[in-house]
């Protein structure tokens, strides 16, 4: 794995580059208990549990719990494009996942839909995509109208 640019990120918001960092070392690795120096200090490290949806962990250090998750490259990178993952993304709106051309609006105002019924159809590097519904709402706003050109991430329709 590269380290290079792995980040502790810790509940209470503070957040470390561990790869980066001169001063932290792991002196001893036993799969699921570590010992490590930082800042010439030892630290025996137990992973208590590990969730892989969110890559965060629950460790003890030293006999205290503490909660961290780890984001490599990649995973900083979603975060500072602001991509979401699918547990996070927001019911309310919809918005445009690429820049293109409505081709057709599936819905009015005031019409109730369910999850995956059809909203839009948006052109794309000459391909239709239907931009479905993440959950059931009523439609309470449209922004776009058919031939709208649209950018990434621009709002197109808001749910009550």
């Amino acid at each position: 794995m590269d380290t290079t640019s792995l980040k502790a990120i810790f509940s209470a918001g503070q957040e470390h580059n561990i790869g980066s960092d001169e001063s932290f070392r792991i002196l001893e690795d036993r799969g699921d208990h570590y010992i490590a120096e930082y800042k010439n200090t030892i630290y025996n490290i137990s992973v208590e549990s590990f969730d892989p949806n969110s890559k965060s962990y629950t460790l003890s250090v030293n006999d205290v719990p503490i909660q961290l998750a780890l984001k490599n490259g990649l995973d900083q990178l979603i975060d500072q494009l602001g991509l979401k993952s699918k547990k996070e993304e927001d019911v309310s709106q919809v918005l445009a996942p690429m820049p293109g051309l409505v081709i057709d609006v599936s819905v009015s105002v005031g019409d109730e839909v369910q999850k995956d019924d059809p909203l839009l159809v948006l052109e794309a590097m000459k391909m239709e995509n239907v931009l479905k519904s993440k959950g059931s709402g009523i439609v309470k706003k449209i922004h776009v109208n058919k031939q709208d050109k649209v950018e990434k991430a621009q709002l197109l329709i808001e749910f009550e």
